[in-house]
């Protein structure tokens, strides 16, 4: 049996990072949205880019640490296969049955 990985390539920031990256075959890529990460981006720069790669594309991965809900909401876009979201581990479970809703799972 043949086990078929998927590749994301995250901390994109640049249109021919991302065009590189699908070019060799990776299946998701990874925006940065917290704001402390040198890597990050905002979420119109990240969509722009995604927007520029040619179909099929790679998968749209947001990723941020602890996000408001508000910030949660504003990243519910049909361009944006999945949403990333790294807590501390003394998170209330409430706050991620909060974010569940808003993003979804899988």
């Amino acid at each position: 049996m043949q086990i078929s990985s998927k590749i994301k390539i995250c901390g994109i920031r640049q249109q021919m990072i991302a065009q590189a990256a699908q070019e060799l075959g990776a299946s998701h890529l990874g925006f940065i949205l917290y704001e402390p990460s040198p890597r990050c981006i905002s979420l119109r720069s990240a969509l722009e880019i995604m927007d520029s790669l040619e179909q099929p594309r790679p998968s749209m991965v947001l990723v941020d640490v602890a996000p408001s809900s508000s910030k949660s909401s504003s990243c519910n876009h049909s361009a944006i296969d999945f949403f990333q979201i790294h807590f501390p581990l003394d998170t209330d479970p409430t706050q991620i049955r909060e974010w569940s809703e808003i993003v979804g799972r899988e």
